[in-house]
Protein backbone atom coordinates (compact mmCIF):
# COMPACT_ATOMS: atom_id res chain seq x y z
CA UNK A 1 0.00 0.00 0.00
CA UNK A 2 1.47 3.50 -1.35
CA UNK A 3 0.53 6.57 0.74
CA UNK A 4 0.50 9.79 -0.56
CA UNK A 5 1.38 12.76 0.79
CA UNK A 6 -1.55 14.82 1.23
CA UNK A 7 -1.00 19.17 0.73
CA UNK A 8 -1.27 21.30 3.54
CA UNK A 9 -1.71 24.93 4.33
CA UNK A 10 -0.71 27.41 7.20
CA UNK A 11 -3.45 29.51 8.05
CA UNK A 12 -2.19 31.75 10.36
CA UNK A 13 -4.34 34.84 11.01
CA UNK A 14 -3.18 38.42 9.84
CA UNK A 15 -3.42 39.82 13.09
CA UNK A 16 -1.14 37.40 14.90
CA UNK A 17 1.72 37.93 12.25
CA UNK A 18 1.70 41.90 12.89
CA UNK A 19 1.32 41.06 16.68
CA UNK A 20 4.41 39.19 16.41
CA UNK A 21 6.40 41.49 14.33
CA UNK A 22 5.72 44.10 16.46
CA UNK A 23 6.66 41.99 19.56
CA UNK A 24 9.94 41.03 17.37
CA UNK A 25 10.61 44.55 16.67
CA UNK A 26 10.22 45.67 20.17
CA UNK A 27 12.85 42.71 21.43
CA UNK A 28 15.64 43.92 23.64
CA UNK A 29 18.61 42.24 23.43
CA UNK A 30 21.15 41.83 26.39
CA UNK A 31 24.83 43.49 26.28
CA UNK A 32 26.97 39.91 25.00
CA UNK A 33 30.06 39.18 26.56
CA UNK A 34 32.98 39.92 24.87
CA UNK A 35 34.72 36.90 23.34
CA UNK A 36 32.10 34.19 25.00
CA UNK A 37 30.29 33.16 22.00
CA UNK A 38 27.85 30.22 22.46
CA UNK A 39 29.08 29.61 26.62
CA UNK A 40 26.70 31.19 28.14
CA UNK A 41 23.44 30.44 25.98
CA UNK A 42 22.82 31.85 22.23
CA UNK A 43 25.14 34.04 21.05
CA UNK A 44 23.23 37.61 21.10
CA UNK A 45 24.48 38.58 17.46
CA UNK A 46 23.22 35.69 15.82
CA UNK A 47 19.96 35.76 17.73
CA UNK A 48 19.84 39.70 16.22
CA UNK A 49 20.29 38.65 12.78
CA UNK A 50 17.86 35.42 13.12
CA UNK A 51 15.33 37.73 14.24
CA UNK A 52 16.00 39.93 11.58
CA UNK A 53 15.35 37.13 8.94
CA UNK A 54 12.29 36.07 11.00
CA UNK A 55 11.08 40.09 10.47
CA UNK A 56 12.04 40.21 7.10
CA UNK A 57 12.21 37.19 5.39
Amino acid sequence: MVVEPKPFVIDIPDEVLVDLDKRLAATRFPSSISGSGWSYGTDVDYLRELVSYWRTT
